[in-house]
């Protein structure tokens, strides 16, 4: 059976044979995004924070702006960004990394720079715009009585925000999902 259920399941890839299976293409897709959502979360989170809670009001809109400009780039303008400019810069890594790291997969084969880790952090570069806007609109969502309670049992700045974070947590995973 060349077709039906086999596809998914099946690694073999022979076009002279009409053999196709997309098995190592989905595990391809999965890990490195896996990895991605795992670089780019800390980050996103953290410009979310900063620009929700801490930001000081002059620099509030440029960087929204920005962030919602780093959003509209089309994934191919990245994809090529990553392959001229990424890449290069994870084959110097590569080379320079010990013999004994090179034996974890994200750092496993050849040095040539194009491998799982420059996926995942092209994604996590594509990923983080998006995380990130959604997670301060949620965040900007957290009613002020939320922050005021904190404030009222004596939290210090950090904990109010712990506690935003805390009450919009579902919101939060959804823009990291």
């Amino acid at each position: 059976e060349k077709f039906g259920f086999n596809f998914w399941r099946t690694s073999t890839w022979d076009p002279v044979a009409g053999e196709f299976g997309a098995l190592p293409f989905i595990c391809g897709t999965l890990y490195s995004s896996m990895l991605a959502l795992l670089l780019a979360a800390p980050v996103a989170l953290g410009i979310a924070v900063f620009i929700s809670e801490l930001c000081p009001a002059a620099l509030r809109t440029p960087l929204v702006f920005l962030t919602e400009l780093l959003a509209a780039i089309p994934s191919i303008v990245y994809g090529l960004w990553g392959i001229f400019v990424l890449v290069p810069l994870v084959r110097q890594l590569q080379v320079g990394t010990p013999d004994w790291l090179r034996q974890v997969p994200l750092f496993s084969g050849p040095p040539l720079g194009v491998g799982m880790l420059s996926a995942a952090l092209i994604l996590a570069v594509m990923v983080i715009p998006f995380t990130s806007s959604v997670a301060r609109e949620v965040l900007r969502s957290v009613p002020v009585a939320q922050r005021e309670g904190a404030y009222a049992l004596g939290a210090t700045r950090f904990e109010a925000i712990r506690a935003a974070l805390f009450y919009a947590r579902t919101g939060i995973l959804g823009a990291i999902m």
